[in-house]
């Protein structure tokens, strides 16, 4: 992706304040090390009940333990700060996060590089499924592998501290029915 593929998803009168796209086709753990041994360990148990006795209900265990590993697995992405949101685009879908929904930014940095991962904090109101009421959920997105991650930690507290953005976010919650 380049920028020009990027200005396809920019909203009317929304500008870009810093992307990056990855230069090679990474893959990094969500959780840690520690879901790929529980995954490991299913999918081992699983295998080994299977191969010495024969017992096809131990599949369940090879199927989750495969979930699991796959799901603590992250792709690599292609970020897009712009003067609204954050864009976080993997294969062929992409995921946006309001700046007015940021609760904090914390910056990991690589031994003696200007490389590291951002972690961002947001929170959103969801409707419950009863329709009556709502609740505040609280996610965490890391863009990993950024170049001067410090600068993009920056653009990313200036953009959410801007003036009236908590006003503007209660308004948004309103006008949506929240």
């Amino acid at each position: 992706m380049s920028d020009i593929e990027f200005e396809n998803y920019l909203k009317d009168g929304e500008h870009i304040l810093w992307s990056q796209i990855p230069e090679k086709r990474k893959l990094h753990l969500r959780g840690g090390i520690i879901p790929i041994v529980f995954g490991a360990a299913f999918l081992i148990a699983g295998l080994y009940v299977l191969l010495n006795e024969r017992d096809y209900y131990d599949l369940i265990f090879i199927i989750i333990g495969l979930m699991i590993i796959f799901a603590s697995i992250e792709r690599f992405a292609a970020y897009l700060l712009t003067d609204k949101r954050i864009l976080i685009f993997k294969g062929t879908s992409h995921k946006e996060i309001p700046y007015h929904r940021i609760s904090f930014v914390t910056v990991e940095k690589k031994k003696n590089s200007d490389m590291g991962t951002v972690s961002i904090c947001f929170s959103y109101l969801k409707k419950r499924i009863d329709r009556h009421s709502t609740e505040y959920k609280v996610k965490y997105r890391n863009l990993y592998d950024v170049q001067d991650c410090e600068k993009v930690a920056d653009i990313i507290k200036a953009q959410k501290d801007i003036p009236n953005a908590y006003d503007k976010a209660r308004e948004v919650e309103r006008m949506q029915g929240f």
